[in-house]
């Protein structure tokens, strides 16, 4: 019965064989891990700078490794051939047909990688940034590298093709007025026009903020509405709503705006990087009529981090005349206590209510069309007769949100300043 050891033994080689036949076969399903060397060819600039065009020939060759998430190669430029290797992130967009790759890691020369770009088409961009500030952009084409993606799994998210630009230029900024709605822009205020004793004020604007370079443009708005509602006549005491609110944002595009969700928001995200929405109220203290506020209330639709939402608030008496000019409390008047939102604040000096408050909207943020900051602010008159204006001040910084792989993740591109104010009369 010797026949048989040999026999399990051939057995037992011929099903190695077959299941190593299975693996391979299995494996040649997925994409190849490493993709490349691809060619590119582009551009260099040494000193770029919003809207130039200056540029000089650069080239390269770069290898994908998929596996390991490192780009590595060469890019020559400014006489200068530099080995680089990249570690990386790759998201698929959300915002246009492709992928996003941004640097996790560099252990290049000066040379450091800001967005790579792979279009469904085949395209490649890579755009980088040298140790002295000079931008290099250059292009490829690889559908080997387009499968390879499209067969591995990808976190998915709202990234910009452009987002390279918005990192290292300060955009250019524009401000026009646009239309006044025919409604109240807060949900819970109805404007009723029949009734002359109460008004709306508002003013609303368009900004845009655009950045560009050679070939490549991005411009972003958004609609900004400033509101102050209430009695325009005062009897004894009334109660005034304000609020700024986002109408709108978008992305324009060819002389056309496209309506969608950006990457900018208004106010405080909660870092050292951010400040938050500011305002300033303020009624007339003069000899011949005295308002106070003894009470106000702060509020919101927008994001925040749970329980770290705050209202900075400083108060104090000055002297304002009856039109509210003179004075912004943003500027006048220090922060030295806070309050929650959505809270009724009334703890000021029974005796001497303040004339003029200042509020900071601390790690609270809006971002998106019909969000708002505000509140109620109520007025009593102390003394005097005749007309008075009731007045806000409003001061919100604009920042663009950095993709969340990137260090910084926040840009300020702009500054919201602007006041509405609204006559009373006291008889």
């Amino acid at each position: 019965m010797r026949w048989k050891p040999l026999f399990a033994v051939l057995l037992g080689l011929l099903m190695v064989g077959v299941t190593a036949g299975s693996a391979s076969a299995g494996l040649s399903n997925f994409p190849s891990w490493k993709v490349g060397p691809v060619a590119l060819n582009g551009v260099y600039d040494p000193t770029p700078k919003n809207g130039s065009n200056v540029t000089y020939e650069a080239s390269g060759k770069l290898e994908f490794d998929l596996n390991n998430h490192r780009l590595y190669g060469w890019i020559s430029y400014d006489g200068r051939r530099v080995p680089v290797s990249w570690r990386y992130t790759v998201i698929k967009s959300m915002d246009f047909d492709g992928y996003a790759m941004f640097p996790a890691s560099s252990r290049s020369r000066g040379l450091d990688v800001l967005e790579s770009v792979v279009y469904a088409n085949g395209t490649v961009w890579l755009f980088a940034r040298d140790s002295n500030g000079g931008l290099v952009a250059l292009k490829g084409i690889s559908r080997e590298l387009v499968n390879a993606l499209n067969r591995v799994q990808v976190p998915t998210s709202s990234v910009s093709d452009k987002e390279w630009l918005w990192m290292i230029f300060t955009p250019h900024v524009e401000k026009r007025e646009i239309p006044v709605p025919l409604i109240s822009l807060h949900p819970d205020r109805v404007r009723t026009m029949s009734a002359p004793e109460t008004s709306t004020s508002q003013k609303t604007f368009e900004y845009t903020y655009t950045v560009g370079w050679w070939i490549f443009k991005s411009t972003l708005y958004i609609d900004v509405a400033l509101e102050l509602h209430g009695p325009t006549i005062l009897e004894d005491n009334g109660m005034y709503g304000f609020d700024i609110m986002i109408l709108d944002e978008g992305e324009i595009s060819n002389g056309q705006k496209h309506s969608k969700s950006t990457p900018l928001f208004v106010g405080d995200d909660g870092t050292s990087l951010t400040s938050p929405v500011e305002v300033g109220i303020v009624v007339p203290h003069s000899s011949s009529l005295s308002l106070e506020i003894p009470k106000v209330f702060f509020d919101y639709i927008g994001t925040t981090t749970p329980s770290l939402d705050k209202i900075g608030l400083g108060w104090d008496i000055l002297t304002v005349p009856f039109d509210g000019s003179g004075i912004n409390p943003i500027n006048a008047v220090s922060l030295f206590t806070s309050t929650e939102p959505k809270v009724l604040y009334d703890k000021f000096p029974p005796a001497h209510p303040p004339n003029v408050l200042h509020a900071s909207y601390e790690n609270i943020r809006i971002s998106s069309k019909s969000q708002w900051m505000g509140g109620n602010v109520y007025v009593q008159r102390a003394k005097g007769s005749g007309w008075g204006a009731i007045k806000i001040y409003f001061k919100a910084p604009v920042y663009y949100r950095i993709s969340v792989t990137q260090s910084g993740g926040f840009k300020q591109v702009g500054l919201l300043q602007d006041s509405v104010s609204l006559s009373v009369f006291n008889p």
